[in-house]
């Protein structure tokens, strides 16, 4: 038993140390520019968003999307409902 766990442990090692290379952190900047340019020709949702980038699409919905809108990066579909089940964003033109 105490073999077949360090096994685990030592592949679960492995595995962080290869999915680490993948996701690389970004620089706001960075992230910023990738939505904008997924978004660029149709809206998208967070959870499609959070999928191309791998992120979450909590943090995206609660920390990224918010100050993009702000900033007037993107546009929501349906404006006067932020909280809308459907919601998607696009890049401004």
């Amino acid at each position: 038993l105490k073999e077949d766990t360090s096994r685990l442990k030592e592949a679960t090692s492995r595995l962080k140390e290869d999915t680490s290379e993948i996701q690389k952190r970004l620089t706001p900047d960075a992230l910023n520019a990738l939505i904008i340019a997924y978004c660029q020709t149709e809206f998208k949702s967070v959870e499609e968003i959070g999928k191309y980038l791998g992120k979450k699409p909590k943090y995206l919905k609660d920390k990224i999307i918010p100050r993009l809108i702000q900033q007037q990066l993107i546009e929501r579909l349906y404006p006067n409902t932020p909280n809308h089940p459907q919601q998607k964003y696009k890049a401004k033109a």
